[in-house]
């Protein structure tokens, strides 16, 4: 959980300070030329240069960066040096076996941190507030990070419970990168179903998924899609630059072939 609180942290100030300081900073501490800056900073530049700052109650803001310093202190004791008390060997009381009252504890842990990370991101990104129809604008290939649609929206919603939810769009409606974003949005012509089906096509042609085609179904062509351009990102992110040279149609036909034999029980 540690690194993830503090890569998530990371790319939040990143953000938020790029029209500032453009990404140069953040490109030396990839290849090792320069160190992060301090988390507890990282907190509260991330939380003070966010558009989203102004509309939020000063209270809850405060708590949020309170929460976040707290807990990655707390997340740094148990990697590098636990206290007793902080030690998973004195929550099972001896035993060598995990207890049920260190995996509650965990569970605990783990939630309240993923919830005040998922609220860091939603000021980062209010727009997530406002989920739009991107397909009917764009197709299966929208603006992206712009947007969200309904189904990365039904996500937080249910993590963070719609009470949360509400509270924040409230507080976030007037907020100008809604605000221009929504603007641009609905600025766009929705897109006649010819085009819609043309662009399908497209996107099953770059991604050499031509089997899919044939898909009809407005929902499994979006869920599809998202399936497709997560795994090319992941993909691309752990091979070489030149593996788009290397990687043939005989190779994607061998491994598809293998695929239709595993697929199913």
């Amino acid at each position: 959980m540690r690194p993830f609180l503090e890569l998530s942290v990371l790319h939040i100030y990143r953000h938020v300070t790029a029209d500032k300081n453009g990404h140069e900073k953040h490109l030396e501490w990839v290849h090792g030329k320069k160190n992060k800056p301090n988390f507890h900073a990282m907190v509260d530049l991330s939380i003070e240069h966010m558009a989203a700052a102004e509309f939020c109650n000063t209270e809850r803001l405060n708590l949020l960066k309170e929460s976040l310093k707290k807990a990655f202190k707390s997340l740094c004791a148990y990697n590098h040096s636990p206290q007793l008390d902080e030690s998973i060997s004195t929550m099972n009381k001896g035993n060598l076996s995990i207890s049920a009252e260190s995996v509650l504890f965990y569970l605990a842990v783990a939630s309240s941190v993923l919830r005040q990370v998922i609220f860091l991101f939603v000021l980062a990104y209010p727009t997530s507030l406002f989920p739009v129809d991107k397909y009917r604008k764009w197709g299966v290939s929208p603006p992206v990070g712009l947007y969200f649609d309904e189904y990365n929206y039904a996500a937080i919603r249910e993590f963070l419970g719609a009470e949360n939810i509400e509270t924040l769009k409230l507080q976030l409606e007037n907020c100008d990168d809604v605000v221009d974003l929504m603007s641009f949005y609905n600025s766009c012509e929705d897109l006649p179903e010819e085009t819609l089906n043309e662009l399908w096509a497209d996107f099953c042609e770059q991604t050499k998924m031509q089997m899919n085609t044939g898909i009809t179904d407005r929902k499994a062509r979006i869920l599809l899609s998202k399936a497709v351009i997560r795994a090319l990102n992941w993909g691309s992110s752990y091979t070489e630059k030149d593996i788009e040279g290397r990687m043939n149609n005989d190779t994607l036909e061998s491994l598809m072939a293998s695929w239709s034999k595993l697929k199913d029980w």
